[in-house]
């Protein structure tokens, strides 16, 4: 962001008597009153820069500016995440056409889907409160494709599969009291708030500290084949084009929750993400495909991790 050496006393302009938005947006500016909306809006406010002379902004708005400055590169990764996300939310797919074409869901387990719903509908959630339209819109996708999931995958499921783990009933009881949970505590939020405002961001630190522990869960599938890789000298388990994709779409986001968002509930999660799908990439160069593998590649799948 490319700020001027010196700025105008708005009040002193002979166009700031119209009260224009961008007037009012470049005299909040140089006061130092302005919301973070308004210094990321005046960056590319042309009339507001238009009041801008030779008066040096407050402390203040200097601070507010260099907070909400983004570098280009933080903002390529930030742009790109979703993307990023996409590839892993698609992921299942051939797994899914494979079910449908056999009727048959074999011995895959119903967790990754069931899981897959729940964390997205939590991370959808939390970026309609924080109105982080990334957030939102790419979880919003994967709960989509969860639910199609989810849904094909138990029409072809017998009901008490021993591999789902646990019944069809009791994942979708688990994600019913994720969902309800949720609106319940958005709900008490609302309506016990002092201020209508202020609602979302207190109902957003709950939903996004449940979205962070559901993400640490999640990773105690990979966790598990690690142990498995470790046990056999063998990472024919590890689907290495898969992994390289979740290390990208972790860093992606953790550079994004960490320098564009600086939200603890992003930046964590994916850290942790990134260092297991290293060590995943480390043991695949390390072992390769050994000859005491016997894990299957509808094994791998089941282990899919699906972080933001």
């Amino acid at each position: 962001m490319l700020l001027p050496a010196h700025f105008s006393q708005v009040a002193s302009h002979p166009a700031a008597t119209e009260f224009s938005p961008a007037a009012i947006i470049a005299s909040n500016f140089v006061t130092g009153s302005a919301s973070s909306v308004q210094v990321s809006t005046f960056a590319s406010n042309k009339r507001a820069q238009a009041f801008i002379c030779n008066t040096p902004p407050s402390p203040t708005a200097l601070k507010m500016v260099t907070e909400t400055a983004v570098a280009p590169w933080v903002s390529a990764c930030s742009n790109s995440a979703p993307a990023a996300s996409m590839v892993l939310l698609l992921a299942p797919i051939l797994t899914i056409k494979q079910v449908v074409s056999n009727k048959s869901v074999g011995n895959l387990p119903l967790l990754p889907y069931s899981s897959m719903v729940a964390n997205c509908f939590l991370w959808t959630a939390y970026g309609i409160l924080l109105q982080q339209s990334k957030l939102w819109a790419t979880n919003g996708v994967g709960l989509f494709l969860g639910l199609i999931y989810f849904l094909q995958f138990i029409k072809f499921s017998p009901p008490k599969a021993p591999t789902l783990p646990g019944s069809i009933r009791q994942h979708a009881q688990a994600v019913s009291v994720i969902v309800f949970g949720t609106f319940g505590w958005c709900a008490k939020c609302y309506l016990t708030s002092q201020k209508v405002s202020s609602w979302p961001a207190q109902a957003a630190k709950l939903v996004g500290n449940a979205a962070v522990v559901l993400c640490l869960v999640m990773f105690a599938s990979p966790l598990s084949a690690l142990k498995t890789v470790l046990k056999t000298k063998s990472a024919k388990s590890i689907p290495l084009p898969f992994t390289l994709a979740t290390v990208l779409n972790c860093f992606l986001w953790a550079v994004a929750g960490l320098k564009d968002f600086h939200d603890f509930n992003v930046y964590f999660p994916n850290l942790v993400g990134l260092g297991l799908g290293l060590t995943q990439v480390g043991l695949k160069l390390v072992y390769g495909d050994g000859p005491k593998s016997g894990t299957t590649m509808t094994k791998a799948e089941s282990e899919v991790e699906l972080s933001m």
